[in-house]
């Protein structure tokens, strides 16, 4: 009896054994085949052809406004051949300006009429400039009302002028159904990193988005990320053929699992296999491959002291740590809070029961007005805070100071941001930057000094909040200082980064001597 496959949805179907059967087909394309005695169905078969002999595209005679780099030439290329493509370009090697050169050549040949850009809030602002000054053909909408927003989309139709329009994840879900209706012939993601995580809501939207669309751009400014797992949400956005639709049967095939209970990632397995689907429809350059000739880093470090009273704040909390963990209240889930708290202290704060802050201590912040003493005032010198407080606390000293220095703060709550960015860049000084609000899609190449005050755990979001200064356009060594507290958790915050790695995945390793943890730090 022959033996016949073919792919149906999210399902393989075997035709022609004793009883045809019907399998889930949800994780990683061909690699599923290579141990099973069933044919490679044609459609898969096509995909694994393209791969090895991908068709030329021809770009002569495209009207590009600006000259791409080489890079940028080749990823455009390289979306237009696969149609569902991932741009992981490091940061700084353009891909904005290559997924709307992507969108002008489709425009222009006839195979789109709209696209959509989604990307971050903290980006918005970027997509104007980078339209202005790169794109060939359409005009550009950027949605920030939802009401205004789905009057603009149910306007849009085949005959109305090519319009890339542009959201933020956030909107996602309010403007879905205007959105599907539309029929877009490109969604690109930008910044993908957000749709990492395949069970958030804004994951499972733009999927459902982008599954009828011709074209899919996902781009992200690191090119793979140490968590391999971060891919699976991305591919899912992108084109579930790679990884499938299912993040369990992912994780049974490529993560080990351990930890409490055996819900924690603490390893990978079959990598080489996964390193391959990955590379196959991405387009992967990194900043030195790019920009070979962009001026070196140049990195300090200022070591502060704990005064007598943080001392003895920064031992009672250690102390009171340990006699939870000992009691059970603190695991591996909850540790990374307790983390938080000692990072507080060592900048001299506590945030009370009732929401309120008490700072006692400002040993860090004398040691940050030091390192400002020796920066030339004329200079744009940048401060990357974890926490609210300190940017307050900063704007607070300084007026007192050195009232005559401008400053500037940008944060979650910052209501002009644009104005805040442009009167730093004009008249220079310090801009205190909340580092998850600004760490994605600003240019700072202004600044050739940056002061990392209180540091993220995620090394990708510390390095995306680094290349905001060493970027195209930067022509001076960049200078970044760390201000880390010693004999505190800024210093194995400070080691664990350096390594790059987060501190959530050196926590698991240590799952079970957190107390060792807590003594150490």
């Amino acid at each position: 009896m022959t033996v016949s496959t073919r792919l149906k949805g999210n399902y393989l179907v075997v035709s022609g054994t004793n009883k045809n059967a019907r399998y889930d087909f949800s994780h990683s394309a061909l690699s599923w085949f290579r141990d099973k005695p069933y044919p490679i169905p044609p459609e898969a078969q096509a995909i694994e052809d393209l791969k090895l002999h991908p068709s030329a595209v021809v770009l002569d005679g495209y009207p590009f406004k600006t000259v791409p780099w080489q890079n940028q030439r080749e990823g455009m290329a390289h979306v237009l051949k696969w149609k569902r493509a991932a741009l992981m370009h490091g940061m700084g090697c353009g891909k904005s300006k290559t997924i709307l050169d992507v969108i002008g050549f489709l425009i222009w040949t006839g195979r789109i009429r709209h696209a959509l850009i989604v990307c971050p809030l903290s980006v918005f602002t970027v997509w104007p400039v980078q339209f202005a000054r790169h794109a060939a053909f359409g005009k550009l909408v950027i949605i920030k009302n939802t009401k205004k927003g789905k009057a603009l989309l149910e306007g849009l139709s085949p005959e109305t002028e090519p319009t890339i329009v542009v959201v933020n994840y956030e909107k996602l879900a309010s403007l879905k159904v205007e959105i599907k209706k539309v029929g877009f012939g490109l969604v690109a993601a930008d910044e993908a990193t957000k749709v990492k995580n395949p069970r958030a809501q804004r994951t499972k939207v733009l999927a459902e988005i982008t599954d009828p669309v011709p074209y899919v751009i996902v781009a992200t400014g690191t090119p793979v990320s140490k968590n391999l797992v971060d891919i699976f949400g991305m591919f899912r956005v992108m084109d579930w053929f790679w990884l499938g639709k299912s993040s369990w049967f992912f994780r049974n095939r490529y993560c080990v699992m351990g930890g409490w209970m055996q819900h924690q990632i603490v390893g990978y397995k079959n990598e080489t296999e996964l390193r391959r689907i990955i590379d196959t429809p991405s387009h992967i350059v990194t900043k030195a491959q790019a920009l070979p000739d962009l001026p070196p880093k140049i990195h300090q470090e200022r070591v502060v002291q704990m005064d007598a009273e943080q001392k003895r704040i920064y031992r009672e909390t250690k102390r009171k740590f340990l006699v939870e963990l000992a009691a059970g209240t603190i695991d591996i889930k909850n540790a990374a809070s307790r983390l938080v708290k000692l990072q507080e202290i060592a900048n001299g704060f506590v945030v009370l029961e009732d929401g309120s802050i008490h700072r006692f201590s400002e040993s860090k912040l004398n040691a940050l007005l030091e390192v400002f003493e020796e920066v030339d005032d004329c200079e744009h010198l940048t401060v990357w805070c974890k926490f609210r407080e300190d940017i307050a606390s900063i704007g607070h000293k300084l007026a007192h100071s050195n009232p005559d220095r401008p400053f500037y703060a940008f944060h979650g709550d910052t209501k002009d941001r644009d104005a805040v960015l442009d009167g730093f860049r004009r008249t220079g000084g310090i801009l205190a930057i909340q580092t998850q609000t600004g760490g994605m899609g600003i240019d700072l190449t202004c600044s050739a000094y940056a002061i990392r005050y209180s540091r993220l755990f995620s090394y990708m979001d510390e390095e995306q909040a680094e290349d905001r200064h060493h970027r195209p356009g930067q022509t001076r060594n960049v200078t970044y200082i760390d201000v880390v507290v010693e004999n505190s958790v800024d210093r194995k915050i400070q080691n664990v980064l350096s390594r790059g790695r987060n501190l959530s995945h050196w926590l698991m390793e240590r799952e079970g001597n957190l107390a060792d943890l807590f003594n150490d730090i």
